[in-house]
């Protein structure tokens, strides 16, 4: 599911130039920000709109219950007042950041970018970003307490890491925005680590705002994801690519049946990916996966 803004700027390279070249003068801007961060606890979030997601996601936070032994960590939800109403507390004290509801699936998703507008952000040691369409199976706190440089901890997309590119899906724009430079690295946005620093909470800020000028084709925030941390050289794969899985759902001739197993029992992290914005399709196939595979969820 690709999009194309309508923005300020028009759709030409000479335009598309002067956004970048901005880009970098805000990226500049940050490299004097400090970076000393003294807290131990940690924090996971989420970014939860509709019903369908919040399905997902009391699956997800049933299965951070079952499977952590020490919860050194809060809850963070960014989502709107109707999407608050309908999610359940459970063992968490959930915290919440309250945004404008999105109009469609994409922007619903691009939320997770404004998690630097949380007002207590700055009371964490590490950020750990997860999609709801994720399941825990062994302890989330070997990926949380880990030592973090300055880079984002990412995985490898699912369509490159299981290569299932069927030719339906154009890498230019699925790992980033087609202009400047192909990035080198395509990595998947549902889940992501990052030290928490004045710098890295920029890092989103900046990507923000290239969502709301960028006038050419992208898909979701992954693509701007994907074309920021790449062009200033911010990823590492050293902490979460070899701790996850994707026992994803995908239609046509690249759908897995549940009864197939796609993940290691050493995995910390399955993530449900494809089908984006089919809530309820994900629900059902994720029951079944556990339920076949004998998760204990």
């Amino acid at each position: 599911m690709y999009k194309q803004n309508t923005t300020c700027y028009s759709n030409t390279n000479e335009n598309k130039q002067l956004i970048i070249e901005e880009l970098q003068s805000r990226y500049n801007d940050i490299q004097i920000k400090g970076s000393i961060n003294l807290n131990t606890k940690n924090l996971i979030y989420f970014s939860v709109f509709g019903e369908e997601y919040v399905k997902l996601f009391n699956l997800c936070i049933l299965s951070l219950i079952k499977t952590t032994n020490n919860f050194n960590f809060d809850i963070l939800v960014i989502t709107d007042d109707d999407t608050q109403k309908l999610l359940l507390n459970n063992k968490f004290n959930i915290k919440f950041l309250k945004t404008s509801k999105p109009n469609d699936g994409i922007e619903a998703s691009m939320k997770k970018l404004l998690i630097y507008e949380f007002c207590d952000v700055k009371n964490y040691k590490n950020i750990l970003f997860l999609d709801s369409d994720i399941i825990i199976i062994n302890d989330i706190n070997e990926i949380l307490d880990a030592s973090l440089n300055e880079k984002i901890e990412v995985t490898e997309g699912f369509i490159s890491k299981n290569n299932l590119n069927d030719g339906t899906i154009d890498n230019s724009f699925f790992y980033g925005l087609n202009f400047d430079a192909q990035p080198s690295f395509g990595f998947n946005a549902g889940q992501f680590l990052f030290k928490n620093t004045e710098k890295n909470l920029l890092n989103f800020k900046n990507i923000e705002w290239l969502t709301s000028v960028w006038p050419g084709q992208f898909f979701y925030e992954q693509s701007f994801m994907n074309y920021y941390f790449n062009k200033f050289n911010l990823l590492s794969f050293n902490k979460l690519n070899k701790k996850i899985s994707y026992p994803f759902i995908l239609q046509g001739k690249n759908f897995i049946p549940p009864s197939e197993k796609r993940h290691k029992d050493s995995d910390i992290i399955l993530h449900f990916a494809g089908t984006p914005s089919n809530g309820n399709l994900k629900n059902s196939y994720i029951e079944q996966y556990i339920k076949m595979h004998n998760l204990c969820l």
